[in-house]
């Protein structure tokens, strides 16, 4: 049972999917799923920029700021994320502030990988407001994160 359900919120998860990832070989896929809109779940192969794990994680959260505007265009809802990607995360919530501030340069001084995606969250996240939330991958579990978890990465994965 979705326990995030409100008048004020509405909620996805999203997953990115690679094979051979870091290869010449490599292929990528993202997904998002939507436990109150199940209709609106989609997937899609990676066909911008180099397949990567982590290309399918950004694109899939951008995918998910692009259907929330069918489903609440008037942006009033906060958009709750579910996602298995720290790296996404960490880069949204707390480290892209920063880089912004910086010029889009991390804190070693290396430029932000992924720019073209990092700068279209950053667009997003200023048009609507967004949380993420940590969930574990493959746990087997049967609570309704893991089960919906499971279900986008599923998803994303038979694309590819």
């Amino acid at each position: 049972m979705n326990t995030d359900t409100d008048t004020n919120t509405i909620v996805c998860f999203t997953d990115g999917a690679c094979t051979f990832n870091g290869s010449s070989k490599a292929r990528a896929s993202f997904a998002v799923v939507w436990p109150d809109h199940p209709d609106m779940d989609q997937a899609a192969v990676l066909c911008n920029g180099a397949s990567t794990n982590n290309r399918a994680e950004f694109s899939a959260l951008i995918l998910a700021f692009k259907q929330a505007e069918q489903l609440d265009p008037s942006r009033a809802k906060t958009l709750v994320v579910y996602t298995d990607s720290m790296l996404m995360l960490n880069t949204v919530t707390f480290w892209m502030a920063g880089w912004k501030k910086r010029g889009w340069i991390k804190a070693d001084k290396k430029a932000v990988a992924n720019i073209d995606l990092v700068l279209s969250i950053d667009e997003w996240t200023m048009k609507r407001k967004v949380e993420l939330r940590h969930v574990k991958a493959h746990t087997g579990k049967t609570d309704w994160a893991s089960v919906y978890n499971d279900r986008v990465d599923k998803l994303a994965a038979s694309v590819i």
